[in-house]
């Protein structure tokens, strides 16, 4: 294995390693997508919850007479239902921002990808153009050796001649 060899199987390795992460930051980043829709459906359920338990307990107090305490503990349950839905928010709000953390890092780990690809294939030109020019002086070499071998002969024959006849 040459040095061209060994140096392009290093670049394949590097290619093959930026695509493997990349691939891996791909999947990282669907999970994100599924944890914000998950937490986005959470969020709408437990406001849909939320509307429906704040609506039965008003309906409740305007069905009967009612004291001052049970009307403040409604208060109450409604603000600790505002609470919650805050809660329900922060939980989206981070997957969002984990989403978007995670798109940034494929988008880095996708142009770290091409990148590897760039470098591999100018390698790989690079290497063919070495080739090339190899097989390029091979071929001259050979080309030298057999017009010095005709040469050669082209003398012996030349010097059989002048000197008449065959030199045995």
């Amino acid at each position: 294995m040459n040095m061209f060899d060994q140096m392009l199987a290093i670049k394949r390795f590097r290619e093959q390693q930026a695509e493997l992460e990349f691939i891996r930051q791909r999947l990282r980043r669907t999970e994100a997508e599924q944890e914000t829709e998950k937490a986005q459906d959470r969020l709408n359920e437990f406001r849909d919850w939320a509307r429906e338990r704040e609506a039965a307990m008003y309906d409740d107090l305007c069905e009967r007479v009612v004291r001052v305490r049970e009307i403040e503990g409604v208060l109450y349950e409604v603000s600790q239902l505002r609470k919650d839905e805050g809660y329900y928010e922060s939980v989206l709000h981070k997957a969002n921002d984990t989403l978007e953390e995670e798109t940034h890092v494929l988008s880095e780990r996708r142009q770290a990808h091409m990148q590897t690809v760039r470098m591999s294939n100018k390698f790989v030109e690079l290497a063919n153009v070495y080739h090339e020019g190899e097989t390029q002086i091979r071929n001259n070499k050979e080309d030298l050796e057999l017009e010095e071998v005709a040469s050669l002969v082209r003398d012996r024959v030349d010097w059989n001649d002048e000197n008449g006849g065959d030199p045995q």
